[in-house]
Parts: C-alpha cells; structure tokens; sequence
C-alpha cells in the first residue's frame, strides 16, 4: 500500500463520489467540504463509507482546521474556489490538485467562452436581439447563487425577461429543439488531455437548463447517434481540448464538455464542465492510487485508458415523481449508480418539490464495466423505477470512439 495520505476533496455536489470512496478503501483519511446545500447530498451515506463530511462558515476557520489536521492534499473541483489553493496553500508544501485559475474561468466566463469557441468555428446556438419563445438565457459571467441557464417558454415570459434589467448581465441564445446530449468526459494534466468516455443522454436536457437542479432529461424524437454523429462528438471535443490545453497547463482534473446533436447531425456547443458531473461522477475503473498518480504525473492517458472499451449502459425512468430507487440494487449486485441519480433528503429519488414535471420525461443512464447482471435488471421489476434501454455488447464487441489522447 502507498503511503496513506489525509486528503481533502473540495467537491460541487455529488462529483467525486467514486474517488473518493476509493481512497478510503485504500487506507486514506478522506474529508469532503461540499459547497451544496444539505439536502442535494447524503451526508449519512457518505459518512457510513468512511468519508468524513466537513463544512466552514468563514475563511479563517477553514484556514485553521486544515493546519491543525495536516492536510497533505487538496483536490478541488469547484470552479468557485480556484485561488484559495493554488496560490496560498501550495506554498506551505500542501499538494494542489484540481482546477486551477484559468480553468475555473473557462467554465464560469459563459460569453468569453462562447466568444472563444466561435473564433475557433465551433458551432454555437445563435444570438438573439429579439427573442423568440422558447429561448435560452444565459449569464455572461456565472455567479454562485444565480449562475443557471434558463429557458422560457411562453410570449408571456419573453415580453416579461426581455424588458427585465437582469438581461444586461446575460445574453439569449437560440433553443434547438429535440436533441440528444452528447457529454465527452476528459482529463487533463499537465497541459495534456484524455477522453475517457462519450456519454449520449436520450433527449435534449432542458430540464437541468430551467431548474439548474438536474440532469434528468426528456425523451428525443430520435434516440440512436449515427457514427458520423459520433465523430463528430469526438471531432469537435477534440479541437476545444487541445486549444484549453494549450492555454492552461497548471490545471489536473476530470471534466465534460457537452455537445448537442440535432435531427439533422449538426453539433452544437452547449456548455464545458470542469467537474464529472454535477450530480455524481461517472464510475471510475481504476484505484484512487492511481487516479492521483495521474493527475500529479500529467498522465490523463492513465485515466482514459482505463475506462472499459466494452462498456454496458442501461437507462431507468421513474414510473411517476417523488419514486424512490432501489439503490439496494446496486449493493447487491456491485452496479455502479446511475449518473445523474438526484438525491434528496439522503433517499435517490426524484421529488416532486424540486422537480414539477412529468415522470415520463425524466431518465438516468447506469454505465457499467462488466456485464450487468439479469437479477440486477429482474429487480427493477419490483421497483418505482422502469428500464427504457439496456445495451450489453457482445465480449468482442468495442467502440473505437471511447478513448483519445493528446
């Protein structure tokens, strides 16, 4: 075993969930400070897995608990808090990991990354200077508290938002109806990247873009990605990759970059997170010894490569809203859990309080390793969950669109 290390993650919701279980499997103190509020995370849960959940009301007190309990490693993923370690703590001979300054302003920065993509000739949803329902409004600069996209959808809103003072810190764009998602999630370290893995979410996600609550989606019109589609994904991921490479080679972290693909094959940009994912990270397929030593080594390849080249997906969907999950399930049958799985009140469910809308419309997409066992999916049978797609390739068959390195 690797020297044991007291590590402190930084998290935004639910992101290094896999991590940093991993860590404490392997003899590591792990601390957890989350910036979101209590009821979007299960603190209970986390504790019983041997991760300590810590939080701070001021500076001075954070400053204090991390000298009096050592620390050796900070790993931040919030883009919130980038200066904090990078350019104090680093200086007292405590490891910095994660995002670093130029990172965080890649993702918080909406309209220079917007402006900076469309010199690059990426495809962008177009700017409005008159709205037309339904729209998508976006803040220029994200701010904690009031940093979420949002989309409106009546004449009765455009008339109301356009005349409203709140757009001159925004800008409106263009709303493509009828997409499938397409998340590419990376690594970069060291000024090099790694594409770990290209995740197609059924339906464009206009939920998480009117709430800033989730990342369950509506159901498209079409469902399955072409492979021009999909190299398209990889094309366009790619060249917005190797340009942030270039520009920060400081930063050591897992993030996405999210692309939509019309009915007509057209990818658009949707938007870069410096994160695994908001709600919870995808499963990570390597140990947390080696995820660190990719990190620090400017080894992302170590990470892509490690992700599973026969990877099995299922989607589940609630039968109707506040269902709760069986995550039993996934304990029984080492499954990992679903990406995009909200958890409230430390149940996985879907609450009808955070989320107004039809049950039919929502899903979660479970992405797995190995074969996904049959009593894992006959158990769904009991559930408030339904199955919409499983997908278990044959043992030879792999995508060849799973990993990239540059």
């Amino acid at each position: 075993m690797a020297d044991t290390k007291k590590i402190l993650i930084i998290d935004f919701g639910f992101c290094n969930f896999h991590n940093a279980v991993s860590l404490v499997e392997e003899g590591h103190k792990v601390y957890m400070h989350n910036v979101i509020p209590i009821n979007a995370v299960p603190y209970n849960y986390l504790t019983s897995l041997g991760i300590e959940v810590v939080t701070f009301n001021r500076d001075s007190e954070f400053d204090k608990w991390i000298t009096e309990t050592e620390i050796d490693i900070i790993y931040n993923s919030n883009p919130y808090m980038p200066f904090v370690f990078e350019d104090y703590y680093g200086q007292d001979g405590i490891e910095v990991l994660g995002l670093s300054s130029k990172a965080c302003t890649l993702e918080l920065n909406k309209f220079e990354q917007r402006t900076f993509l469309e010199r690059m000739g990426q495809n962008l949803p177009k700017l409005l200077d008159t709205p037309v329902a339904p729209f998508v409004y976006k803040p220029k600069v994200c701010v904690r508290g009031n940093d979420h996209a949002r989309i409106y959808l009546t004449e009765e809103d455009v008339d109301k938002h356009w005349k409203d003072r709140y757009l001159e810190v925004g800008y409106i764009e263009e709303y493509i109806p009828d997409c499938i998602e397409v998340n590419v999630a990376y690594c970069i370290s060291g000024g090099k990247w790694s594409i770990l893995h290209v995740q197609e979410v059924i339906g464009e996600d206009i939920c998480k873009m009117a709430s800033g609550l989730t990342h369950w989606t509506k159901r498209a019109e079409f469902d399955e990605l072409s492979d021009d589609n999909l190299a398209s994904t990889l094309y366009n991921a790619q060249e917005i990759l190797s340009l942030m490479s270039t520009q920060d080679s400081v930063s050591a972290y897992v993030g996405q970059i999210t692309g939509l693909i019309d009915p007509n094959g057209k990818w658009f940009f949707c938007e870069n997170n410096v994160r695994p994912e908001q709600s919870n990270s995808l499963p990570y397929f390597m140990s947390g010894n080696d995820w660190l030593e990719a990190l620090r080594s400017g080894r992302p390849d170590l990470i892509g490569n490690a992700f599973p080249k026969d990877v099995h997906k299922m989607v589940v969907q609630p039968t109707y809203p506040d269902a709760i999950y069986p995550f039993h399930l996934h304990e029984e049958f080492n499954v990992p859990i679903p990406c995009g799985l909200d958890i409230i009140d430390d149940e996985y469910r879907v609450a009808t309080t955070h989320r107004p809308r039809s049950s039919d419309q929502m899903i979660g997409i479970i992405i797995c390793g190995e074969v996904i066992p049959d009593g894992f999916i006959d158990g769904f049978e009991d559930s408030e969950f339904s199955i919409s797609h499983v997908f278990r390739p044959e043992p030879d068959d792999w995508s060849p669109y799973l990993t990239y390195l540059r």
